[in-house]
């Protein structure tokens, strides 16, 4: 029958965005072991407890064209995301950027910290994330990692979560019809994974409200983002990083060729 035919196509996609997941997901596989270690240890001084500020923007900068390869790695790799025109890539990649970071970094911020580590080898902490983007911020990313994370989602559902989100509607895209059918079929995929796991529809309820607050999320980090500045009040404060080379490179990330 048609159903079993597109069963058995939504398994084939499923395992095919779930090894996708695993090959990309590695780098914040090892910070969860590192996490999980620094946890049972009880350690509450983190390395790059004594940086500057400089030293933490500079680490910042180098890790956000780190991301943008990253997720353009996983949207070369994705069915359907690999066909997209180079525009509509594009555009998608500066759309979806804040979002892939949630996505994929969730699972780091754990009992009100963060585990992430940045390029220069600094655990950009909770206490650093305060001091450069704020505490609105802050707290919006602490509260959708809570959510995400009490969800207790497997790994192959998280997998088909994101090209679920990437695929969100926007309205920059020169073929937004595709995008909305990429969107409505991983959605479908996902759903179908969800019934597989006997999730119930309380599970499902609060996986929708998680991802209906995403364009939130993101209007408060578009904001953060164009009023970011380096602390002008450090002792250090002739080293730091101009605020017009952040804004460039933003500006430079919104006109990047994939």
């Amino acid at each position: 029958s048609l159903d079993d035919t597109y069963h058995i196509i939504s398994s084939l996609l499923s395992d095919k965005i779930y090894q996708i997941y695993i090959d990309h997901n590695e780098p914040v596989a090892k910070l969860l072991d590192r996490a999980s270690i620094l946890i049972n240890n009880q350690a509450n001084v983190f390395v790059g407890w004594d940086a500057n500020v400089k030293q933490v923007w500079d680490g910042l900068l180098e890790s956000i064209p780190a991301q943008v390869k990253s997720l353009i790695g996983i949207c070369r790799d994705t069915p359907g995301l690999n066909e997209l025109a180079q525009k509509d890539l594009t555009n998608l990649v500066n759309n979806r950027l804040f979002d892939y970071f949630l996505l994929k970094h969730s699972p780091l911020f754990i009992n009100g910290e963060s585990y992430l580590m940045l390029p220069n080898m600094i655990q950009y902490t909770r206490t650093w994330m305060l001091r450069i983007i704020g505490q609105e911020m802050v707290e919006t990313i602490f509260r959708f990692a809570e959510e995400f994370n009490s969800l207790k989602m497997t790994n192959k559902e998280i997998a088909l979560m994101y090209p679920f989100v990437l695929t969100m509607p926007d309205d920059n895209y020169d073929d937004p019809c595709t995008i909305a059918n990429l969107n409505e079929y991983y959605y479908r995929t996902l759903m179908y994974e969800f019934d597989l796991n006997r999730r119930n529809s309380f599970f499902v309820t609060k996986w929708k409200s998680l991802v209906a607050k995403l364009p939130q999320i993101n209007e408060i980090q578009m904001k953060h983002i164009g009023g970011l500045k380096p602390e002008t009040d450090t002792v250090d404060n002739s080293q730091l990083v101009e605020n017009g080379s952040f804004n460039s490179l933003i500006d430079n990330l919104r006109n990047l060729d994939c």
